[in-house]
Formats: C-alpha cells, sequence, structure tokens
C-alpha cells in the first residue's frame, strides 16, 4: 500500500494519464501475489476480478522480472501451473452479464414485466452457474428457467 502511494504521487507529478496511473497502480497494488497450486477457483476469479482481466498478461510479464530480478529462474512449475488455472478459470462467467441469457430472455420466457424478479431470477441462475451445478448454455439455462416458471 506504501508502494502504491508513493508511486500515485510520482505518476501525477510526471503527468501520466488517468488510465496509465490506473494500471500501473494496479499492478504495484496486486504484484505481491500467492501462487500456490491449492488455491480454489473462487480465490483464482477474486485475484482476476483485483487484476482485471486485461492487465493480467502485464502482471505475469511483472512476476517473471521479480522472479528474474531476485536471481530465481524464469519460471517454475507452480508458475506454469497457475497460468493454466488463470486460463480456465477465464473460461467460467464472472458476473451475471457473462450469463448466456439475458433480462429479456427471463421476460420472455417467465412472461412477466421489468422488474426486480428480472435481477433476483439472473442473480439465482449465475449462482447456480458459480456453483457448478448448472452450465453456460444458452438452451440449458432457458430450460431452467421454464422449471422456475410458476406456470
Amino acid at each position: 500500500m506504501v508502494s502504491t502511494k508513493l508511486a500515485k504521487a510520482i505518476l501525477n507529478r510526471l503527468r501520466f494519464s488517468r488510465k496509465q496511473t490506473e494500471k500501473i497502480l494496479t499492478l504495484i497494488r496486486w504484484h505481491q501475489f500467492t501462487v500456490d497450486e491449492r488455491q480454489t477457483d473462487s480465490a483464482l476469479r477474486r485475484f482476476i476480478r483485483h487484476v482485471g482481466k486485461e492487465n493480467l498478461p502485464d502482471m505475469l510479464a511483472l512476476r517473471t522480472g521479480d522472479r528474474l530480478g531476485g536471481g530465481a529462474a524464469e519460471t517454475s512449475w507452480r508458475m506454469e501451473l497457475f497460468k493454466k488455472r488463470l486460463e480456465e478459470v477465464q473460461k467460467q462467467p464472472f458476473t451475471v452479464a457473462d450469463l448466456k441469457i439475458n433480462g429479456y430472455d427471463v421476460m420472455k420466457t417467465l412472461n412477466v414485466k421489468p422488474g426486480p424478479i428480472i435481477g433476483k431470477t439472473l442473480n439465482d441462475l449465475f449462482a447456480e452457474v458459480e456453483a457448478g451445478t448448472l452450465k453456460n448454455e444458452r438452451e440449458i439455462l432457458l430450460d431452467r428457467l421454464k422449471q422456475l416458471s410458476p406456470n
């Protein structure tokens, strides 16, 4: 956190753009991440949310630079496994917006008007997908919606 504050002052003094500043501060803030084969998928998703999908390649390059600067090998079996797991985890949906259906599908299938029920239904479906009990495939999600229908 101290490094982040120092960097922010320097980046502002050097007049970096807001976008560049945010990216650099994110990299500084999260570059000391743990690489452990026992990390859960949800821990990896949290890491990706903190860093941002768009910053992952730079974060991994920074990690490689840290390793080389510290006299270690460029990579390790743990790091390679971590990279593979990051790729796999990114295939899973991160938010309700990543579902293969949307609010319009919910309204049409359940025959309801716009309202809080749409968001609640999508959140419930997302929770099932995230838990691994439901696949994020359009037809499967629509079938599950039909099961939720009071008709």
